[in-house]
């Protein structure tokens, strides 16, 4: 079997000398042709232009010098973000029309990453299974038969199998950390606007974001100086490791332990709580009797069908067999959704944020389970809940990050959310990083063959 690396343990073998860039992507492409029948991960391969760039990256590492900490890592990235000789199409049968990469496509590869294609998602990025109508369901290289979550599935998936070294996903009510919590995986969501969208096809303006996939908390702070935008307020190095959780207080809204969680994840979440007092942190129930989880969640998602409603509208007209028509039917109920309905939604939406504005004055971090439950299998009904805990981040445009805390009884794994006030990346990766090390990375035992 292929050993997972993670990027910097790759770095410094191609600083080294002991592999070469173009040698990295023949392993990675060997891998892909092995597993991609079963796990179907991507749905386009560009070998020739990948092959081309990890040619000009190890020439590069030759001559000394690399173009960043990413040069030569293979990625790819969710088939709604633009990349020039690539197609668009957004889950859907059809492509979508550009004429640029996107910035964070331009931004990636101006620092050598190797993008070798695209990945699998839910239908325009709504969903939260990556079981698409036109391109197949991806497994979950943990438990074949299982979803790996969504819409940013196809990434999860692959990163977590060892196709890629890290990938990029979108997130509007937690497409980024679902998948990689239900693949144990490290997903990010930084604040809104720390990541340009620009040149990703939209589906919520007010609450889309990007965020990397990645197996390990120090991979996700080094793409993430590749992928800030310059005009945002920037994004510093961690200026220390942290040696205990003493200064660090924690909230957990009262409706998180309200929640119907499953009994895996509610016994998952108190080892992980345990491990926090064990290392000094402080932890609190906050309390707000009149905040429902639920109620935020419904209304969210009624904005998103507004918004997604608005952007893809003009497509519906001019191709209605681009869509199914399960979207078609959320699109519509949104585009006719009654102004009362949407002007108590923008009321919840605006009421959270100025209520976890306040909270964060009590707390550093908030704590939750990243999902009410962990990966399911695709033979169950998709369950409605799963952004129960993560929309809270997109509605206030707050940094959040999920990490795995272990696997279950049943061999899947476990993740907790720890979301941060706004800007405050810098503290919720070092945090991670300190949980990380007490609860170790996890890589699926894929009965596959490589």
């Amino acid at each position: 079997m292929f050993k997972n690396k993670d990027i910097t343990d790759q770095v410094v073998e191609f600083l080294s000398g002991k592999m070469c860039p173009l040698e990295c992507l023949e392993r990675y492409l060997k891998k892909i042709i092995l597993f991609q029948p079963k796990l179907n991960c991507f749905v386009q391969l560009e070998t020739q232009a990948a092959t081309k760039a990890a040619s000009s990256s190890k020439k590069r590492y030759q001559l000394g010098s690399p173009l960043s900490a990413i040069d030569g890592i293979p990625i790819a990235l969710k088939d709604n973000i633009n990349v020039c000789g690539m197609e668009t199409r957004n889950g859907t049968k059809s492509s979508f029309p550009f004429t640029k990469d996107a910035d964070i496509t331009k931004r990636l590869k101006n620092a050598g990453a190797i993008i070798l294609g695209k990945l699998n998602m839910d239908e325009c990025a709504f969903g939260a299974t990556t079981n698409n109508p036109n391109f197949g369901p991806t497994q979950n290289p943990w438990k074949i038969g299982y979803t790996a979550g969504g819409s940013s599935g196809g990434v999860a998936s692959a990163v977590s199998a060892g196709l890629i070294m890290a990938g990029i996903g979108t997130d509007t009510l937690g497409s980024v950390r679902l998948p990689a919590a239900y693949c144990g995986l490290v997903g990010f969501k930084p604040t809104q606007g720390l990541v340009s969208t620009k040149g990703v096809i939209p589906l919520s303006s007010s609450l889309d974001h990007i965020g990397p996939l990645c197996l390990s908390v120090r991979d996700t702070k080094l793409l993430l100086n590749v992928l800030t935008n310059a005009r945002s307020q920037p994004f510093r190095k961690p200026s220390q490791i942290l040696q205990n959780l003493s200064h660090v207080s924690f909230g957990i809204l009262a409706q998180t332990n309200d929640s119907q969680v499953t009994s895996e994840v509610a016994a998952g979440f108190a080892r992980a709580k345990k491990d926090l007092i064990n290392n000094g942190a402080r932890i609190q129930v906050i309390k707000r009797p009149n905040f429902k989880l639920e109620k935020l969640r419904h209304h969210a998602l009624l904005i998103l069908e507004l918004e997604g409603s608005k952007v893809l509208s003009p497509y519906l007209r001019n191709q209605p067999n681009l869509f199914s028509d399960a979207l078609k039917k959320a699109l519509e109920f949104g585009e006719n959704a009654p102004i009362k309905k949407i002007k108590s939604a923008q009321n919840t939406l605006n009421k959270t944020r100025e209520m976890i504005e306040v909270i964060f004055n009590e707390v550093d971090i908030l704590i939750s389970p990243t999902a009410p439950q962990n990966a399911f299998s695709f033979e169950e009904r998709p369950l409605s809940n799963q952004a129960q805990f993560t929309t809270i981040a997109n509605v206030t445009g707050c940094p959040a990050i999920t990490l795995p805390t272990g696997l279950d009884l049943s061999g899947t794994p476990s993740a907790i959310q720890l979301i941060g006030p706004r800007h405050q990346e810098e503290s919720v990766l070092k945090i991670a990083a300190f949980l990380e090390a007490l609860w170790g990375n996890y890589r699926p035992p894929i009965d596959l063959p490589g």
